[in-house]
């Protein structure tokens, strides 16, 4: 990643962005892949933990105390789908 980061910065430093496109989108592809797979295992742990949390709350005794009408809607604002926790 360090390298691709070097090579953009060169090119733009050159002032050659346009006329060397090809080699600044390698390199951005580069760091851009080097970035996702540094972060993606982390992404997929916090994810199964937010799953297992849920679980364990849907599991416990203040959930199935809690009335059925509104209980999966609360724990749904935090844990559902398309929350900061589980996009």
């Amino acid at each position: 990643m360090e390298r691709s980061l070097k090579d953009m910065e060169a090119i733009i430093d050159e002032k050659s962005v346009v006329e060397r496109w090809s080699d600044y989108r390698l390199a951005y592809d580069n760091a851009h892949r080097s970035y996702r797979d540094a972060y993606l295992d982390g992404y997929k742990q916090v994810q199964q933990e937010t799953q297992s949390a849920a679980s364990a709350i849907r599991n416990g005794a203040s959930y199935k105390a809690a009335p059925p009408a509104s209980r999966d809607s609360v724990v749904d604002k935090v844990f559902g789908s398309g929350t900061a926790l589980l996009p």
